[in-house]
């Protein structure tokens, strides 16, 4: 169990020498029109698939006890 956790705090220390590109240089190329829409459109769609989600669960909920109500009368 020790030998297990000692080797993810490991793989954490070493993540970011192996991931030190930064996703919005390209290369090292710098900033670009494209790029910072790109950013702009995915931190749009991370922020709003979590509502996106949370409204199908209630609506399938809503739906399911809707079509209960019916079968039981």
């Amino acid at each position: 169990m020790k030998k297990n956790i000692l080797f993810l705090v490991i793989l954490f220390i070493a993540i970011p020498f192996f991931a030190d590109a930064c996703p919005l240089c390209q290369g090292g190329q710098g900033y670009t029109k494209e790029t910072i829409i790109a950013y702009k459109w995915v931190t749009a769609f991370l922020a709003l698939l979590p509502m996106l989600m949370a409204f199908g669960i209630f609506r399938w909920i809503f739906k399911n006890r809707k079509n209960l109500d019916k079968t039981s009368q």
